[in-house]
């Protein structure tokens, strides 16, 4: 456990809030935080304390007798890193990394990490180092032998290449690969950065005070990176004359195994390095840069509102956040650190490939695929479905298990902002129901670390029949709804707590963040109905775009149905006033359009602040052509008037049924006189239905089974029937051509002397013959005729028995109209 009753914790002002002393690194916040953490830590973090030597101390007991001091290293090879009798400044260090929590002594800040003593100093008294080269041999078996993963080093030396490339090689290559956390003092000559603490390679350390003043000695400068406290720090001793503080007087402590007496940039370095072992405890998957930045960005920026005032800026140098060239970064702050470094991070995907890094660079922010409901089409209202959510975990460590989950819903539309869309404080005009609310906020189970879980949450629809008022009168079973769901874990959500979000821009960079809105339109559903509205304070311009996707078998919808929006009165009268702009549509009726192109878009739609409007959507499938792949989709997008920012849009599955199915037959092709009645009919599809007649320039002409009109001019009739069950249309053809000439009879016929041919002629026809043809196609008879007639006798004495033509010519050689005589 955690505990932190040590006998002499009180004295440690730099670990934790007291009276008087605000300037600590909130170690103690940092561990009530993991030990309510059900995941636990790693026991195992080893952290090199290479200094003058580390030996057994009562407070480096684990319960049972197990000492946390492993068996070290010695620079000179001939050694387990055990200090000489007048070495003292390792043990001090080692206390503040890793003292148990026994309610003894002190409390190390990493009290469950191992503790491994490097004895580079020949003799502490006289400060006297082994060479350069046997210190760089040490730093580099503390890894690649020894297995440290925390490189602690409260020293300065003469620069030196082979230290230099041995803590190189320890923070890129040590931990396999990972790299070890390297940790040294800044130094205590005031003004510059010692080596090797001013390395790109090593957490730099320099030293503060009680009152948060930067202690005097404490090297600073532009390598320096953070700070720690190093004035009367409490730590663990060695027993005998010498200690952490050599001038020490018998009432230190009255037990000479501690001191509260250690100094300076030395004692604040074990403090970082401690919280490095903690950070790793928690995530020993974090690589050294990792853990690097993490306590860089976390840094407290104190003394930066009270005298004297520590000016922290923002600098290209220090991309970690604002610095300062006497603190750094600031004073590190374990409880940030720690809650960093878990990295706890939820996710809902915005797209099947999102990886849960933001933003998510997702076009259609609006289909997320982890939320959906438990049924196989829309949701009816007044009934209960379970809404589905799928949470992913992206880091390296369980989830807490106090996350909460989020959910809102919305009326179906395409401009949604956050919150009021969602919040149930948006109403229609005619009517006191809300367009939005809270379904739910739960609890999330625990999520290991890369795994995920899916949420059910019980919801009652609301009723359509509430929103069937005003402009949605007729429509509201056709307006859906949309979801939303929000994660609240160690991430914050931008905008949140704002008064207006882009909804699109609140979706695109929150990862815990996700939104669905999606219409299945099959079956009887044939029609769908979204809301969009002008969200801002002053009149605006927008665009609607209309994207159908390939399916499977890359085939479009328009290849398959006919697509139509239908805009409410305002919204038609806002576009038609912006100039009637737009591509890839037709007009198709009162505020009415067909959609002819995969791709169309409707530009300048001029809408009054606050403005609410209607969009309806309908699919009518072709009865008689039949798709590899039933399914399509299709995207509906309001943007603003550049076609740049998106505010929302609806996104719809279109699904067509395999076995729904009908002829669609027309009679029959007929040919007439100018100014002759003609009818068409229909055959019957054996169901309610809409049969509509269309000219050759696409204007419906009259509606039922027959079409009744008058021969003026040769054409084709278009016969259009609409299933009334769930608007699968057909069509088919017909074809008039009128004459300027015919033979009304042949009398008799058969015949086997004489025949008359009684025939029209239009005014037109200033000349004209009647032809007889033989089974052979050759003529044979020919005579004009009186275009003021209307008979010519034919003598047939001659001809040979069987069947002839008889054809009425124009003097042009048009053959006006044709009979069949028989001749016996």
């Amino acid at each position: 456990s955690l505990n932190y009753d040590d006998t002499y914790y009180a004295d440690q002002w730099g670990t934790h809030s007291q009276s008087g002393y605000y300037y600590n690194i909130k170690a103690n916040a940092a561990w009530e935080f993991i030990e309510n953490y059900s995941y636990g830590v790693n026991e195992n973090i080893k952290v090199a304390v290479i200094d003058d030597g580390v030996e057994e101390h009562e407070d480096f007991y684990y319960a049972g007798g197990i000492s946390k001091v492993l068996e070290g290293y010695t620079a000179n090879n001939n050694g387990t890193g055990r200090p000489r009798p007048k070495n003292w400044h390792g043990q001090c260090c080692a206390g503040i990394i890793g003292a148990v929590h026994n309610n003894i002594g002190v409390a190390g800040i990493a009290p469950k990490s191992l503790i491994i003593p490097f004895r580079i100093v020949k003799n502490r008294e006289e400060t006297k180092y082994f060479s350069g080269k046997r210190i760089a041999k040490a730093i580099t078996k503390a890894w690649d032998d020894y297995g440290a993963d925390v490189l602690s080093c409260s020293w300065d030396i003469e620069p030196h290449s082979s230290i230099t490339k041995a803590i190189n090689k320890a923070y890129t290559k040590g931990r396999n690969g990972k790299g070890c956390v390297v940790v040294f003092s800044s130094g205590k000559g005031n003004d510059s950065v010692a080596f090797p603490a001013r390395l790109e390679a090593v957490i730099s350390v320099g030293a503060i005070d009680r009152e948060g003043n930067r202690l005097n000695g404490s090297s600073f400068g532009s390598q320096l990176d953070v700070v720690a406290p190093g004035f009367e720090i409490s730590t663990t001793d060695r027993s005998g004359d010498y200690g952490c503080n050599p001038n020490k007087t018998t009432n230190d402590y009255e037990d000479t195994k501690y001191t509260k007496k250690f100094f300076g940039t030395s004692a604040a370095c074990p403090h970082v390095s401690g919280l490095a072992a903690l950070m790793l405890s928690v995530n020993p998957n974090l690589k050294a840069y990792q853990v690097k930045n993490i306590i860089e960005q976390t840094a407290q920026k104190i003394r930066d509102k009270s005298t004297p005032i520590y000016n922290y800026s923002v600098s290209s140098a220090h991309p970690n956040g604002r610095w300062n060239k006497q603190l750094g970064y600031g004073l590190v702050d374990a409880y940030e650190a720690v809650r960093k470094a878990m990295d706890i991070d939820l996710y809902i995907k915005d797209t099947s490939s999102d990886d849960g890094i933001p933003p998510s660079n997702v076009k259609w922010v609006y289909n997320s695929p982890d939320i959906w409901i438990e049924t196989n089409g829309n949701p009816i209202g007044g009934r209960i479905y379970n809404v589905c959510v799928r949470i992913h975990n992206k880091s390296d460590v369980p989830s807490i298990g106090t996350e909460r989950l989020f959910l809102n819903w919305a009326k179906a539309g395409v401009n949604l902002p956050w919150p009021n869309a969602w919040n149930g404080n948006t109403s229609l005009d005619c009517a006191d129901v809300p367009m939005g609310g809270l379904i739910k906020d739960t609890l999330l189970p625990v999520i290991n670390p890369g795994s995920s879980v899916v949420v059910k949450i019980p919801w009652m629809v609301p009723d359509g029949n509430d929103y069937d008022c005003g402009i949605f009168e007729g429509s509201a079973e056709q307006w859906h709804f949309c979801l939303l769901a929000r994660v609240h874990d160690e991430e914050g959500i931008s905008g949140e707590n704002s008064d207006f979000c882009e909804i699109g821009h609140f979706v695109e960079y929150n990862n815990n963040v996700a939104w669905k809105n999606l219409t299945v339109i099959d079956g009887s559903n044939n029609k769908a109905v979204v809301w969009l509205q002008n969200h801002l304070s002053t009149t605006q311009k927008f665009r609607l775009h209309f994207t159908a996707h390939p399916n499977s078998k890359n085939e479009l919808l328009g290849q398959y149905a006919e697509t139509y929006i239908r805009l409410s009165p305002n919204v038609y009268e806002a576009w038609n006033a912006g100039g009637r702009k737009g591509t890839g549509i037709s007009e198709a009726g009162e505020n009415r359009l067909r959609i002819t192109e995969n791709n169309a878009t409707l530009k300048d739609i001029s809408l009054p602040a606050n403005a609410v409007g209607m969009l309806e959507t309908e699919v009518n499938f072709l009865s008689e052509v039949i798709p590899q792949d039933k399914t399509f989709t299709f995207d509906i997008t309001m943007y603003d008037s550049k076609g740049t920012t998106l505010y929302g849009g609806e996104h719809y599955k279109a699904i067509r049924d395999d076995n729904r199915t009908f002829d669609v037959v027309a009679m029959q092709n007929q040919t007439a006189m100018p100014e002759e009645p003609v009818t068409f009919s229909a055959v019957n599809i054996g169901e309610p239905a809409t049969y509509l007649w269309y000219n050759a320039a696409g204007d419906s002409i009259a509606s039922g089974t027959t079409l009744s009109t008058t021969a003026t001019q040769s054409q084709q009739y278009r016969l259009s029937v609409q299933a009334t069950a769930d608007g699968y249309k057909g069509y088919d053809t017909v074809s008039l051509v009128v004459r300027n000439g015919a033979i009304t009879s042949l009398s008799p016929n058969p015949a086997s002397g004489h025949a008359v041919v009684t025939y029209n002629l239009t005014s037109g026809v200033s000349a004209a013959s009647i032809v007889v043809t033989n089974s052979s196609g050759l003529a044979v008879y020919s005579s004009a005729i009186n275009v003021s007639a209307t008979t010519h006798t034919l003598n047939v004495q001659n001809l040979v028995a069987g069947q002839y033509s008889v054809r009425l010519v124009s003097a042009t050689g048009e053959v006006l109209d044709t009979k069949t005589l028989i001749v016996q």
